[in-house]
């Protein structure tokens, strides 16, 4: 699994953001998700343009970040996002963000990240699983030219013991799993057979679809080269 080693708190994180003025809540957003990008995925981390901060409440749209577990969980609760942009003139990866930091806006804390690269982190509010080095493993990523992207680049660790049942599911559900991990969950029997097509076509379908276009791209491109 894509996610980091370490809890995360920042100095901000048990602060109430609906609460603060724009301002405030600005540039408190900017420095709580800068430290969770940097946290667990310093790779990701860029400073191109204006980040994009964005504000929802939980249920308001059918394609947030949320399964449908935690949309009654969490039932129009208030959260924020930052996304990290970042130059396509240098560098590539799957998606038009380096980062995305989702963000609680009653507690501060930073639940969710996604990475550029398709996958993300998360639950990274939830006490058992920060504190679980089994679970937690920080993304890295070597900065790959326009046109060359065709791998993604994570650690993973062999020795570790395996994540729990409860977070597999959650983490399968929202398509944060390469495809091992989706068929080790249908295994555990964690995913009935219509989740995991679901999970297949909405998530792994397209993340393959897509390194395989950059594929033919970057081969084509050698062809005219040669």
């Amino acid at each position: 699994m894509l996610i980091g080693v370490l809890g995360f708190c920042t100095p901000f994180c048990a602060q109430n953001l609906d609460t603060m003025n724009e301002t405030e809540r600005k540039a408190t957003l900017l420095r709580i998700a800068k430290e969770g990008v940097l946290e667990f995925g310093p790779d990701y981390y860029r400073e191109y343009g204006e980040p994009e901060i964005e504000h929802g409440y939980v249920g308001e749209n059918p394609k947030q970040y949320f399964t449908d577990e935690e949309f009654e969980k969490y039932k129009n609760r208030s959260f924020y996002s930052v996304k990290y942009f970042y130059d396509k003139n240098e560098e590539a990866f799957h998606e038009d963000y380096s980062a995305w930091v989702y963000i609680w806006g009653d507690t501060g804390k930073v639940f969710a990240i996604r990475f550029g690269i398709g996958m993300g982190l998360g639950d990274l509010d939830d006490p058992e699983v920060v504190a679980n080095p089994g679970i937690i493993k920080r993304a890295e990523w070597q900065k790959r030219p326009p046109g060359s992207l065709n791998t993604h680049r994570a650690i993973y660790v062999e020795e570790v013991p395996p994540p729990s049942d409860s977070s597999l599911r959650k983490w399968a559900i929202k398509g944060l799993v390469s495809e091992s991990e989706l068929q080790e969950a249908k295994r555990r029997g964690l995913v009935s057979e219509s989740e995991a097509q679901e999970i297949e076509n909405k998530y792994l379908a397209p993340r393959r679809d897509a390194k395989k276009k950059i594929e033919d791209a970057k081969n084509a491109e050698n062809e005219k080269t040669e």
